[in-house]
């Protein structure tokens, strides 16, 4: 998703940039080690962590990546974050 809600605030996963996916997963990742004190029978504790731990390192992955290639292909009159590329010298 090229051009997705970079700033401001936004409940919607989907609409998000995937820095910004990528933010909200490493946020909501920690939450799966609270799925272990949960009052649950203790096979469903462990099958809850343990898919909510890979799925959530996928999930990061993922957007990490697609983050770095959309960052990298950004046309070179484009902004950053407010900041200029630098130009280059001919």
């Amino acid at each position: 998703m090229s051009g997705g809600i970079d700033k401001g605030y936004c409940l919607e996963y989907f609409q998000l940039s995937y820095r910004r996916k990528f933010i909200r997963t490493l946020w909501i990742l920690p939450f799966s080690f609270i799925m272990l004190v949960l009052p649950y029978p203790h096979w469903f504790q462990w099958l809850s962590f343990c898919l909510t731990l890979v799925l959530g390192l996928v999930q990061g992955v993922y957007s990490y990546r697609k983050w770095q290639a959309e960052r990298h292909t950004v046309s070179p009159k484009a902004t950053y974050e407010g900041t200029r590329p630098p130009e280059s010298t001919q």
